[in-house]
């Protein structure tokens, strides 16, 4: 399979080092990325400043787009209409509702697979949380509280709206929003403007996720999953899972999970997983679907904000709701 990554940034060179190590039938015919200096870092493979030159000189049958999300969609579209097969884009998957559907049914029409990079569902420590919800009767889940530093809703934020989603099964019927101010200058740039706000997800029946994405603060990524018989408290970076059961007498115990099962969230191996769920399962767990209600519910958190924090129901159905552009990265 001919693979090219256009976007060296961090993600970028992630993605190209996966690739290198954990891929031996593929093989890489371009790299893109608009800064030179960036490039002449790559002396072992075909580098391009421009699209249009790597798909002249190159059959690309994979592409890995780790752009910026205004260039998603352009990007895209591009490459399927140069012969792409499959595509994986950086989330967010665009800047608003409207890009990301355009992506999608374009998508569809031309028989391509498109992903998303909501890479969590690819965790095993994340899988094995969710396969021991039925194996020990901890019954339904009732709220995830997931909080994290950094810019911002869009760039991190989309990441957190996504694992509540897998985790509880389902998209939610509603979002509240509170965005914040931006602290931060943005580190990709002046245009870019995605602070933090805190967003509650109602799944219905009483079931909610509140995602906080503290632009200044500081800590790790920690999560919190509430059933009715466990109470799950997970820290990603120091690997910490505190998990409460209560048996049939009522009677609360800590339990620890296998040896065998790592606790490490490591992104070069969601990476590789994700990777091959897309070219191997059809996308099963990276559709490009979940990309999309990301977005949504970002859009929507938005429009709650303006809206003195009154939910707004999903799907939106607005179409000048669905062409509002958010400045995210």
């Amino acid at each position: 399979m001919k693979v090219a990554i256009i976007g060296l940034g961090p993600h970028g060179r992630r993605i190209l080092s996966v690739i290198e190590n954990r891929f031996s039938d593929f093989e890489i015919v371009g790299l893109v990325d608009l800064n030179k200096n960036i490039l002449s870092s790559f002396l072992n493979y075909k580098t391009y400043i421009n699209t249009e030159d790597l798909y002249i000189e190159n059959k690309v049958d994979l592409v890995f787009i780790a752009t910026n999300a205004d260039s998603h969609k352009s990007l895209t579209i591009n490459a399927i209409d140069n012969g792409v097969k499959y595509i994986m884009v950086e989330k967010p998957m665009a800047c608003s509702i409207e890009d990301c559907r355009d992506m999608m049914i374009y998508a569809t029409k031309n028989n391509v697979l498109l992903s998303v990079n909501q890479s969590r569902r690819f965790s095993p420590i994340y899988n094995w949380i969710k396969e021991q919800k039925n194996i020990r009767g901890w019954g339904e889940i009732f709220s995830i509280y997931i909080q994290r530093p950094g810019i911002g809703l869009g760039c991190l934020g989309t990441h957190s709206f996504d694992l509540a989603n897998y985790i509880f099964d389902k998209h939610p019927q509603s979002v509240s929003g509170w965005v914040d101010n931006p602290h931060l200058t943005n580190p990709r740039g002046n245009r870019f403007k995605d602070p933090g706000g805190l967003v509650i997800l109602d799944y219905g029946n009483e079931k909610k996720a509140i995602i906080s994405q503290l632009e200044i603060a500081s800590g790790p990524r920690t999560l919190e999953i509430h059933y009715n018989n466990c109470r799950i408290r997970f820290d990603e970076k120091f690997e910490n899972l505190e998990i409460c059961e209560r048996d049939q007498n009522g009677e609360l115990s800590f339990i620890k999970p296998p040896n065998e099962i790592s606790l490490k969230v490591d992104m070069y191996e969601m990476i590789e997983n994700l990777i091959k769920d897309l070219v191997y399962n059809n996308a099963k767990f990276s559709d490009s679907y979940f990309g999309f209600n990301a977005v949504e519910i970002l859009i929507a958190a938005y429009e709650s904000n303006k809206k003195n924090n009154k939910p707004v129901k999903l799907p939106i159905n607005d179409e000048k709701i669905k062409k509002k552009n958010l400045p995210i990265t």
